[in-house]
Order: structure tokens, then sequence, then C-alpha cells
């Protein structure tokens, strides 16, 4: 298990089999059926106009930014009854870039990543290699069809489908809702590369957990707890994120512990005469 996962997992989470919030630090080997996907029979569902006010309602309380910076982000990785702390840098300049600085406990970058809408990009940093590629890597070699803009959308607790011409409202037409007094849940109406997709939303409409499962087997989610204020705008602070694609899954928490909105942050400049292009094979595991 190398750093690099580390931020590839960043793109992707988890669902806890109990439903008693984020505990922080929890091991893998603790967690079981992880995201495991539902049958879901569409006509037995509420009705659209009830879909789409549970759609409306999650849109408004999504935050407006548009550069959020976090300096300060710990993270526990679990991993075959190990676990490694890291501490990671992300900054998000929205719908443009997503930037990932990896570091250990002792603050050195010895890993970056990129995020475009087109492309994303791996630094190693010790090894002065780099490696880049689009979006389809993730659906070949890790059974995940997601994009720049479900990324972005996973990092901040926010709405999305697997459709990038579907945004905003028009989601409502993506996904068909239940209700109990305490959750509201969404769930995909078509399957995109064979994947589940559903969210779990609170009482209040905030996204607590959302899954893609293919199978038993190879299964992305997240959990997020803790929305509290950066400057104006609500965020998750704890974020758990599970990612299994065979028999063992990896758990990755992260609790924000340093962050602002809009500040003047700018992207930050790569010397690619500095690195030696690689295969992304030779990077990830």
């Amino acid at each position: 298990m190398t750093f690099a996962l580390v931020a590839m997992l960043t793109l992707v989470g988890c669902k806890d089999k109990k439903d008693k919030g984020l505990r922080y630090g929890t091991p893998a080997s603790q967690i079981t059926n992880v995201a495991e996907p539902d049958t879901v029979e569409v006509d037995s569902l509420v009705s659209n106009v009830h879909t789409a006010s549970v759609v409306k309602e999650a849109l408004a309380t999504e935050a407006n930014y548009k550069v959020l910076n976090i300096s300060k982000m710990e993270t526990r990785l679990f991993y075959g009854g190990k676990q490694l702390s890291l501490n990671c840098g992300v900054k998000i300049f929205k719908d443009q870039l997503i930037e990932i600085s990896i570091r250990p406990i002792m603050g050195v970058e010895i890993f970056r990543v990129h995020f475009t809408p087109q492309k994303f990009t791996i630094f190693d940093k010790f090894k002065k290699t780099y490696c880049e590629s689009t979006y389809d890597y993730f659906r070949y070699e890790y059974a995940m069809p997601i994009a720049y803009e479900d990324i972005q959308a996973l990092f901040t607790g926010r709405l999305f489908t697997l459709d990038p011409n579907v945004t905003g409202m028009d989601m409502k037409n993506s996904f068909v809702a239940q209700s109990t007094d305490s959750t509201h849940t969404l769930i995909a109406k078509n399957k995109v590369d064979k994947m589940v997709h559903r969210f779990e939303l609170g009482s209040d409409y905030r996204i607590k957990k959302t899954a893609l499962a293919g199978n038993k087997t190879d299964i992305l989610g997240v959990t997020y707890d803790d929305y509290s204020k950066i400057g104006s705008v609500i965020f998750p602070h704890v974020i758990r994120l599970v990612y299994a694609h065979g028999t063992q899954p990896t758990t990755i928490d992260f609790s924000i512990q340093k962050a602002v909105i809009n500040d003047k942050s700018q992207p930050t400049a790569i010397d690619y005469s500095r690195y030696t292009k690689q295969n992304c094979s030779k990077i990830l595991p």
C-alpha cells in the first residue's frame, strides 16, 4: 500500500454497517457489508413531486464557495490490520482544479495529486516521477465510473449523478426518494456501469452518506459528520472513506483541522522538467 493510494482514495468513501455516526479511527477490520446494494422497486417509491422536493432541499444546504483551502487535515488509513497516519492539504478551485498534498507527520510533501475536469496527475516528489490519465482509468482499473465533478462533490458533501450532464434541479429526474421522520434516501433510477448509487440525508437534508456499489466486492462510499462553519459556509469536518475492490476494504478517516474559504490562494505551479513521466500503473498499486 503506497501513499499514492491515499490520494486516490480521497475520491472515494464508505458506508458504515451500523448507523451510529462516525467513530474517528475505526479500523477497516471492524466494518463489514460495506455499502451492500439494496434491491429497489422504483414503482413503489414516493412520487416525483416528493423527489423534487428532497433534491431542492438538499441543494439548498450545499456550500457556496469559489475556493476551499484546507491547510491541515489529519488523515488515518487502515488497511490489512495496519494503520498509517498522515497530514494532507487540499485546495479546491471550484469546477477548475483540486490539489492534494500528502505529507507524513514531519511535514515534508512526498506526493501531490491534481485533478482537473479533463485528467488527474500524480507527482511522486521522492522519486521525481509523475503520471497522468483521464478518468477512464478509474473505470477500468478500479471499477468506478467517476469523473472530476463527482470527486469534487465527494470532497464537499454535495449531490451528484454519474451523468456529468445532469446537475442542479435536473437531478430530480435521476433519483427516486423515500423518507422517514429522520432520514431521506435518494436512489438513482438508472445504473451506470451496473452501479447502484444512493444518498442518505438527515432530517436537515444534509448528506450523511453516499455509496456506489457495483457488487459485493466493488464498493465506494463516503460518510460525513461534524457539519460546521468555515467562515460563513458550512462544510463537513469529519469524513470517512471506505473503498473495496476485492475482499479487503481500505478505510480512511479525515479530520479537517484548519481551513478557509475564498482566500487569495492560487493554483500551484509545477515544473514538469524536474520529473520523469511514467505509466500510472508504476505509481499506483
